[in-house]
């Protein structure tokens, strides 16, 4: 049987790492299993390595490598930088990390097509030509109008009778899957970008109205009993029902502690993260010693914490009732991740905007992030 071996280089710093990595890191999973499945049959096996680097070797990082070939080198596209916010938190200085410019767009993280095509390349072989049939027709309720997709190709249906265009699968999925000119109604005019194994905007419908062509994993939309069609109609911006985190901090001069001359710059971010996200409607609840006493009393987990642990344990940051971070504040690549959201809903919306959540960047590049 022959080999190939994916080698996924990244930033790790005590077991975290930066945005785009995570990105990448969450498509090379998804990806991995759909090339297995498609190469396997051709006497092929998959393998994947991940090699972590340390700072002084940032400049590598998020660097795939197939059977010691980078990406760039197989795919024949250009590699730049950019400054990395969350490469910059995790080092404690302005970072820049790599970009990558494919068909056309420039990407901050590693796109699944990428992936795919790149390790198709190593090799030898073809990507598997699409079969020429629609999966479904200009009246059908699947969201692709008359695009030619395979049947058993996965991608994501719309139920039309119950999605409200509340936009969020559009802002979820960075692949470009859904038409950014619509963001509101979700048009699928890409399902073959879709990942394999994916369920990241169908976990964020808050009416349970996606479901995904060649799904066998047995997976059911979570929010799917939670209103009728007609009930669901009726609010068109729909209500996104996803995790709360809450953060219990140690006694600030004011509710956000970013007042004085000289302002703490975790302060600055994490107010300013908050503000973003409950303007995205998403919770992030900031409660300190000194204003709101109680709220570290009747939470039995961070009172218990306190009593064994004392102050130095705060800040602390809990997500549905668990502690999950203790003696430092979130990164935004852990927000994101517990919480299980786009890093799109970090940027604050603008006034004209037209989607549910503001572009990424003002350079127009794209994340491609699945879930």
């Amino acid at each position: 049987m022959k080999s190939l071996l994916i080698e996924w280089r990244h930033l790790d710093v005590e077991g975290d790492t930066c945005d785009r990595c995570y990105d990448t890191g969450e498509n090379l999973t998804a990806e991995i299993k759909r090339l297995n499945r498609a190469l396997n049959p051709q006497d092929i096996e998959v393998k994947f390595k991940e090699t972590k680097l340390n700072e002084s070797e940032i400049s590598e990082s998020n660097v795939i490598l197939f059977n010691n070939i980078p990406l760039e080198e197989l795919l024949d596209i250009e590699i730049h930088q950019s400054y990395c916010g969350s490469c910059s938190d995790l080092v404690g200085k302005d970072t820049y990390c790599r970009t990558i410019k494919y068909e056309g767009n420039d990407y901050e993280d590693v796109p699944a097509k990428a992936i795919r095509e790149a390790a198709y390349k190593a090799m030898g072989l073809k990507p598997n030509a699409s079969v020429q049939t629609s999966c479904c027709d200009s009246t059908s309720d699947c969201g692709c109008g008359s695009e030619t997709t395979p049947k058993d190709f996965w991608h994501p249906v719309i139920d039309r009778e119950t999605c409200t265009d509340c936009g969020i699968c559009v802002a979820k999925c960075g692949n470009g899957v859904y038409d950014k000119s619509s963001p509101k109604k979700p048009v699928i005019v890409k399902p073959e970008n879709c990942v394999d194994g994916c369920h990241g905007c169908g976990e964020q419908c808050p009416t349970g109205s996606i479901t995904y062509t060649g799904d066998d994993t047995g997976w059911i939309p979570p929010h799917a009993s939670k209103a009728s069609g007609k009930e669901k109609n009726q609010d068109k911006e729909g209500a996104l029902a996803m995790k709360k985190m809450f953060i219990y901090e140690p006694a600030l001069c004011c509710e956000t502690g970013v007042c004085g001359v000289s302002v703490d710059p975790e302060l600055l971010r994490i107010s300013t993260v908050a503000n973003t996200l409950k303007k995205n409607g998403v919770t992030l609840q900031r409660y300190n010693l000194k204003n709101s006493p109680q709220e570290f009393v009747t939470n039995t987990e961070i009172n218990k914490m306190l009593n064994s642990e004392g102050v130095d344990s705060l800040p602390a940051t809990v997500v549905d009732g668990k502690i999950v971070k203790t003696k430092a504040y979130p990164t935004n690549g852990e927000i994101v991740m517990w919480l299980n959201i786009s890093a799109d809903y970090l940027v604050e919306k603008t006034d004209n905007s037209s989607s549910c959540c503001g572009p990424s960047s003002s350079s127009g590049s794209k994340k491609s992030c699945c879930c």
